[in-house]
């Protein structure tokens, strides 16, 4: 996901961004809704705070383009609010095409896939998504997220990390008289032209 202020290239004039172009991604949908007789598109998307926007957006694309479109976004920790909704939608397109337009994080989209499994979904849910995904991203553990969480929970406990950051902030107060003077001093120590 791209931040929409570090497109300010007088503010960030070195930054490159990369990624996949997805803008004709509804275009090559509706080519494909066309061929197969799809006339209604449920976008499903991870934590509203983020995707909602998208989303949103997605949703009236598909609509200029002629689908009708409804939008979905279940608690990401809570599996029995995204089993109500893979319920809901089960429900709702008995015995039509189930176009699921995804939005969201690995983890969040194994989390759906397992909910559309145990509502009885698993055959008939045609899934849409954009930008890139890894290599067989479906069969990954997430056992990586929680063990990070908990490291990270037990090590801002530790009197060493606080006293570190005490020293720190000291340092930081101690170097210059305002924050303006200490962020000019550091980057004429920093800032180079200098290459390896």
């Amino acid at each position: 996901d791209f931040d929409p202020e570090l497109s300010d290239t007088n503010t960030y004039p070195d930054l490159t961004r990369m990624g996949t172009v997805t803008t004709p991604v509804t275009d090559v949908i509706k080519n494909i809704g066309d061929k197969f007789g799809w006339s209604h598109v449920i976008i499903v998307s991870g934590d509203r705070s983020k995707y909602r926007k998208l989303a949103e957006e997605r949703k009236s694309e598909f609509e200029n383009l002629g689908f009708s479109s409804e939008y979905k976004s279940p608690m990401n920790d809570d599996f029995n609010s995204i089993q109500t909704m893979m319920s809901e939608i089960k429900e709702s397109t008995k015995g039509k095409h189930r176009v699921v337009f995804f939005i969201g994080s690995e983890t969040f989209f194994r989390k759906v896939l397992c909910a559309s499994i145990t509502e009885g979904l698993e055959k008939g849910i045609i899934w849409l998504t954009e930008g890139t995904w890894r290599h067989e991203w479906w069969s990954k553990t997430d056992q990586v997220t929680p063990r990070h969480k908990q490291w990270l929970v037990e090590d801002v406990s530790h009197k060493e990390l606080k006293d570190a950051f005490a020293e720190f902030k000291q340092a930081w107060d101690s170097f210059k008289p305002t924050v303006a003077d200490t962020r000019s001093a550091l980057q004429q120590l920093y800032e180079t032209e200098e290459k390896d």
